[in-house]
């Protein structure tokens, strides 16, 4: 008989012979494994090499090609990534204050969100940072208890002194604007038109605020826009409660639109400036109903 050597495998030991020609036969008896268990691989004194077991192969990452990204546009990559449980909640809060079903005054409570949401105590901690940056949240001076962002008289009256300091220099810019960007306001005030006509009070108050959004827009800096949007956002805690005068307010608006589209720079200027005055006292005085209302004990 031809001398052997042995294989370790992880099946068990092979008997290999040294005469390349003979066929490799694998031991299987429960006998011969025994007494060459000294050998077996899961045997071995520490130190010696063991054979690594099969590796279930682990399933790749998708990869996003630089292709796509240039193909589909910038916002490609926006569109993949997963929304975190805290954005989803804070944008979940957002729509419940700005379409009014949590009322300036309102207490927001960690527990209460968190039970209501399904989601962790940290978990909306951090949705609540968010909106207290965005001026939708605001802690109560005496018990710090987070409530919906109050807006005084006197808050209003400040957001439209930057209101005009904003939306008065994109109607400067308009003069050098190109066809896209005034299209982009006509745009809003046709949107402004069919929530007329449908008398739906929170498409209205939306299409007003993204066509003075699209005015600022006309001066190209994004920053001036961010700080516009966060004005209008805080705004809307008491425009949204405000009657909205339909025919009156769409009248307006396409005239506007009709003298900054045909190069009237200076009578837009003040049709804007006549207008920003007049909205500036109505919604003063619906802050100050609305905090008079608050004011009033319950019976």
């Amino acid at each position: 008989m031809p001398w052997l050597y042995v294989v370790a495998t992880h099946s068990g030991i092979t008997l290999a012979p040294l005469l390349g020609n003979l066929v490799v036969k694998e031991i299987r008896n429960a006998s011969l494994q025994g007494l060459l268990a000294p050998f077996r691989p899961d045997r071995l004194p520490p130190g010696r090499h063991r054979a690594r077991p099969h590796a279930t192969p682990k399933a790749r990452p998708a990869v996003v090609s630089t292709s796509d990204i240039y193909t589909k546009g910038p916002g490609y990559m926006t569109r993949i990534q997963r929304e975190t449980v805290a954005e989803q909640s804070a944008a979940i809060l957002r729509d419940r204050i700005l379409s009014g079903t949590l009322s300036p005054g309102t207490p927001v409570t960690e527990e209460a969100v968190a039970e209501d949401l399904g989601a962790s105590r940290a978990t909306i901690r951090q949705a609540l940072n968010t909106l207290m940056v965005d001026g939708l949240l605001t802690r109560h001076p005496t018990t710090r208890v987070l409530q919906v962002t109050t807006l005084s008289p006197e808050d209003v009256h400040d957001i439209y002194r930057a209101r005009r300091f904003l939306e008065l220099g994109g109607v400067e810019a308009a003069a050098h604007a190109s066809r896209e960007q005034l299209a982009r306001i006509t745009s809003a005030v046709d949107d402004l038109e069919k929530a007329a006509l449908d008398n739906n009070v929170a498409a209205f108050v939306e299409a007003d605020m993204r066509c003075h959004s699209e005015v600022v827009a006309l001066m190209g800096s994004q920053h001036l826009t961010a700080a516009h949007n966060h004005l209008m956002a805080k705004l809307r805690l008491v425009i949204t409660a405000a009657e909205t005068r339909f025919e009156r307010g769409l009248a307006v608006h396409k005239e506007f639109a009709r003298l900054l589209v045909s190069g009237a720079i200076k009578e837009a200027r003040e049709s804007l400036a006549a207008r920003l005055d007049e909205a500036e006292q109505d919604v003063a005085s619906q802050a100050a109903l609305l905090a008079t209302s608050r004011s009033r004990p319950s019976r």
